[in-house]
């Protein structure tokens, strides 16, 4: 399996710090009654950011390390950290699901590959917003768990494997579905309540 890039430790580092950040420049922007750049703050900025780093970095796929004694930093572990805010406060993705198409526009400007009419539940989790290829007319079902990376431990750092989600038009994954790194599931399959579609695991129609 093939490595994922590294970048400098100090964006790493910096990153961790984005959650503040946002915090800070929102006390600002009610100080000085600006609301219009509380949208841009909260939505806006972090994407924004991350499509920065992936056009001098590149997509993180692959097998890389995490952990403070690692020499490197990681740019999937970059994207984590600002995608945080909304891993925390998940109503502020149930707020874009409310108007139709916005939430699947949203994760577009992230770099997701998102077809047209998608059907978001308003519990369904995107953990990984920067990898995920749905298809048109799909159904994501409440308590679904769509994530692109998984972790282990492996002395004293972690083990980390990223891979894109790839699923197809007119699928539909039921109550309480995980999706693992690397899954691809096909056009027009139904995935029944409580299944777990496996790291690189290819799920047939």
């Amino acid at each position: 399996m093939a490595r994922s890039k590294s970048i400098p430790k100090w964006i790493e580092k910096i990153s961790a710090c984005y959650t503040l950040l946002v915090l800070f420049e929102l006390v600002l922007c009610l100080y000085f009654k600006r609301p219009v750049l509380i949208i841009f703050v909260i939505y806006l900025q972090a994407p924004l950011l991350w499509r920065l780093l992936k056009m001098f970095y590149g997509q993180p796929e692959g097998i890389s390390y995490l952990g403070v004694k690692t020499k490197e930093g990681n740019l999937w572990w970059t994207a984590y950290h600002l995608q945080y805010l909304f891993k925390s406060f998940h109503f502020l993705e149930q707020i874009l699901m409310l108007v139709p198409g916005l939430y699947s526009a949203w994760l577009r400007l992230w770099g997701s590959d998102i077809g047209k009419k998608v059907n978001w539940t308003p519990e369904c989790r995107v953990v990984d917003r920067t990898h995920m290829k749905i298809g048109s007319r799909c159904l994501i079902g409440n308590r679904s768990y769509l994530a692109a990376h998984a972790i282990k431990k492996r002395d004293d750092r972690y083990l980390l494997y990223v891979k894109g989600v790839d699923i197809g038009d007119d699928v539909v994954l039921s109550y309480l579905v995980t999706v693992a790194p690397g899954a691809v599931i096909k056009s027009r399959s139904f995935i029944e309540a409580g299944s777990a579609v496996y790291p690189n695991e290819n799920v047939e129609s």
